[in-house]
């Protein structure tokens, strides 16, 4: 997985930068609908009208910001899973080196050692190499299940940015219509529900992210079962070696249980 972790801080410095503008722009709409309710055109019912659609709008917004802000809370996940991706990379490249290691022709326990003790170790090697594969394998799911996790995240802040932008176009054109000496209800309707989508884009981004995490919870749970298979790890544990039955380490006394190869 590769991560451009300097575009993903300037992702994140935008849209901090893209909230507190469109916090100001927000601010603005009370005063701004107050001016154009009170143009010697607008009648009390248009007036009326008009207050309580920028007091509602403004409400919105506010809210949908304080939503944006909570949610970059979580901003700083990618960078923990990042190092987390790169130790469970590690650990894999571990168990699989420890597998490499353990095959007969690395091994070459014939080589070097004869007897019974030799033949109880090499008959432990398979139940040793399949714990450590099985190590490797959990590493590598566990691996590919955060970094799916990190471009998750990735991908949310960016289509967040994305969205905030859209905002920010909408209040603007709000404002610029309320600011019009020639008032349009019609393109203050369009303006106002062009404004109004970004909330419910905001809301569809956060289902997809909880979705794509959820799933990635789900595998993950599915390693507890894996790392619970007595047929890699008997009695959840590490197989244990059965040469520690054979402690005769005398060579020359006619009945040694094992010899160093000459």
């Amino acid at each position: 997985m590769t991560v451009d972790l300097a575009q993903y801080e300037a992702t994140i410095r935008r849209l901090d930068s893209g909230l507190a503008e469109l916090s100001r722009l927000v601010h603005q709409l009370p005063a701004a609908a107050a001016a154009a309710a009170g143009r010697w055109y607008m009648t009390d019912p248009m007036s009326f009208s008009l207050t309580r659609l920028a007091d509602a709008l403004a409400g919105a917004g506010a809210h949908g910001i304080a939503q944006v802000r909570d949610l970059m809370r979580g901003a700083a996940a990618p960078y923990l899973l990042i190092g987390d991706v790169q130790v469970w990379g590690d650990v894999r490249g571990i168990a699989t080196a420890f597998v490499g290691g353990l095959q007969p022709a690395a091994l070459s326990v014939d080589y070097y050692w004869r007897g019974r003790a030799a033949e109880a170790y090499k008959s432990v090697i398979p139940a040793h190499t399949a714990a450590a594969g099985r190590i490797g394998v959990m590493a590598d799911k566990t691996q590919a299940a955060l970094g799916w996790s990190v471009s998750a995240a990735l991908a949310f802040y960016a289509g967040l940015l994305v969205v905030v932008i859209q905002l920010i176009v909408g209040f603007v054109s709000v404002l610029a219509i309320l600011g019009t000496v020639v008032f349009s209800w019609a393109g203050l309707v369009l303006a106002v529900e062009e404004a109004s989508v970004g909330w419910i884009e905001v809301g569809v981004l956060t289902a997809l992210l909880a979705t794509a995490l959820g799933t990635q919870v789900v595998q993950l749970g599915n390693l507890h079962s894996e790392a619970a298979d007595a047929s890699a790890f008997p009695g959840g544990h590490w197989p244990g070696s059965s040469t520690d039955r054979y402690s005769d380490a005398t060579v020359t006394d006619g009945d040694a249980e094992w010899s160093i190869e000459r």
